[in-house]
């Protein structure tokens, strides 16, 4: 298993060890790409600094389920796009609305 190119993986094990030094230098290093793909997804660029900030707290709440020694940029990434889903979802409103809507 990969550790990434910017050797992150360390980061993100000493972190679920409860290090916050690995958590800042681990966020210095992946924010800014967990930025740019928020910003082509959503082209909001306040809205995508929101969601880097919501997927690191999501990241803190379940690290516990990172497989060590795997790399965490893809998991990242995936926790990233699930804000940009959750996101779309709600600006979409209810789906009953949605569906009465229609009718």
């Amino acid at each position: 298993m990969g550790q990434g190119q910017d050797g992150v993986g360390p980061l993100m094990a000493a972190w679920c060890e409860g290090d916050a030094q690995a958590a800042a230098e681990l966020y210095r290093l992946v924010a800014p790409r967990v930025y740019e793909q928020l910003l082509r997804d959503l082209g909001d660029p306040a809205l995508a600094a929101r969601l880097v900030e919501a997927t690191f707290v999501r990241i803190a709440r379940t690290r516990g389920a990172y497989v060590r020694g795997a790399d965490p940029v893809p998991w990242i990434m995936a926790a990233a796009a699930a804000a940009v889903r959750r996101v779309r979802r709600e600006q979409r409103g209810p789906w009953l609305l949605r569906w009465w809507r229609r009718r």
